[in-house]
Formats: structure tokens, sequence, C-alpha cells
């Protein structure tokens, strides 16, 4: 998404927008509408993007609660399951499933944040908002799947290890379509940041629509909240060779506000 202020985000945003498509399909079918309706409101919500939806008023209240909802998120994500493996083996499956509950609460959480803005007139941030909550929707479904095999899965059954195995293998594939819609979602804010460029490789001031003030704001916001967590992350991807996707949607909006200019930025590299 480093290229958005060029001509070339052409292709991007048509990928974006069919991308977000399945969001709205995954977000209808979560909340019981998956009928007719489904297929006219999620083509609504690709097809009636005009210029008014790149400028919103609302643009700076929803990063803040977006952010918000991020930092709920991230927390999530870092109460990995595997952090019960280093208990009692008598309690692993309890603590495991503690661990999942309390995941619950943090998505739920991050979801109250922006639940308002699912419906909002802009189809940009409406569409960002139903991305990530469709995204832990997915999430929460995975955590309690997850918890109802344990609990109704004799432990003592010598196919219980085996079940477990492919149990486990399908939570980490649920649970990482989840945060790629996160991170897929949370970044479409970006679109009502700026203007596009009118070449290829602009130069001199990036044409902001939110005023200093906002950007400074954010970025604060960004770096007394995720600073440390994103350096942290950078530290863990030299051995495990593998990014926090909430974390990395955050480094996106970073680099949407840090620069006054293009020559400053990695837009056009």
């Amino acid at each position: 998404m480093e290229t958005i202020h060029t001509k070339e985000n052409k292709k991007f945003i048509k990928y974006f927008w069919g991308v977000l498509v399945v969001v709205a399909l995954v977000y209808f079918f979560l909340h019981g509408k998956h009928n007719q309706n489904v297929q006219t409101n999620v083509n609504a919500t690709s097809s009636t993007i005009t210029e008014e939806d790149y400028t919103s008023p609302d643009t700076y209240a929803y990063s803040v609660d977006l952010l918000n909802a991020l930092n709920s998120y991230h927390y999530a994500s870092a109460r990995d399951i595997s952090l019960a493996a280093d208990q009692d083996a008598n309690s692993v499956l309890m603590n495991i499933i503690a661990l999942l509950l309390e995941q619950n609460r943090n998505l739920s959480d991050g979801n109250n944040f922006i639940s308002k803005y699912t419906s909002h007139s802009n189809q940009i941030i409406s569409t960002s908002a139903k991305g990530c909550i469709a995204g832990s929707m997915l999430l929460v479904k995975a955590n309690d799947d997850l918890i109802a095999f344990f609990r109704n899965t004799d432990q003592s059954d010598p196919k219980f290890q085996q079940e477990m195995s492919y149990q486990m293998a399908e939570y980490g594939s649920k649970t990482k379509e989840g945060y790629k819609l996160i991170y897929i979602s949370a970044p479409a804010i970006g679109y009502l940041y700026f203007e596009g460029a009118k070449s290829e490789n602009p130069a001199g001031p990036i044409p902001y629509k939110i005023s200093k003030d906002e950007r400074n704001s954010l970025l604060k916001k960004m770096v007394e909240d995720f600073g440390e967590k994103i350096k942290q992350d950078d530290r863990n991807y030299l051995t495990a060779k593998t990014h926090n996707a909430v974390l990395l949607a955050v480094k996106q909006l970073m680099s949407y506000v840090a620069y006054d200019t293009y020559e400053e930025s990695d837009f056009t590299k």
C-alpha cells in the first residue's frame, strides 16, 4: 500500500475493493443476513464509491477510534494460547480456554470502538470498519470452535491427540484469515488522508486532506500506544520471521501521516 500516492494505485484500488467485497460478504453472513439482499448490499458497497467518498469530516474521529480498536485487537493477539503450554499439564486445556475467552473479550472491546461506523455514509469509513469487525468475528468464531472442541471431546480417547493436531491446524488457518482482514481493512482509511498524486513521480508537499494538527495527534497516539510494541515485533521478526498483522496495519497508518513531502516518504521508492 506504500504506492498509494501514484497513478499505479489504480490497479491496487481495484484489488482493494475486490477484497473488501469479500469482507462485506463475510460481515453480512456473520450477522445472519446471508440472503438475496446480501449481494445487493455488497454490490452497493463496491460500486457506489464516488469522489465525495474520498473526503469526510469524520476521518480523524474514525482514525482515533480505529487505533483504539487496533490496540484491543493487538492485546488479543498477544495473548497467544501457546502461553498456556508452560502450565501444569493437568490444567493446560483450562488455561487455553481461559486465554481464548480473554481474547474474545478483547476483540469485542475493539469492535465496540468502531461498530457505530459500519453504517457511516462514507463508504471508505464504513467498509473499513466492517472489514475490521468481520476479521475480529472470524477470530471469535475460531476461538469458540476450539473451546467447543476441548469441552466436548474425551481427552482419554486414543484419537484425541490426532484430532487435536487437526483442530489446532484449522484454528491457525482461521485466525490467519481473521487477522489478514484486519490488516487489509484498517489502513483503508489512508485513502481519506491525502489526494492522489497527479504524476508517477510526485515531488514536493504531500497533498493531505487532514490538518497538520490531526496528523501530529494521530502520529503521537500511534507512537505512544504502539511504538514499543512495533520495535519488539521487529526484533521478534529476526528469529520468528513473521510479523504481528495488527502492528503491520499500524505501521502502514504511521507511514501515511509521518511525512510532509514525497521526498521524505517512501511512497515512490
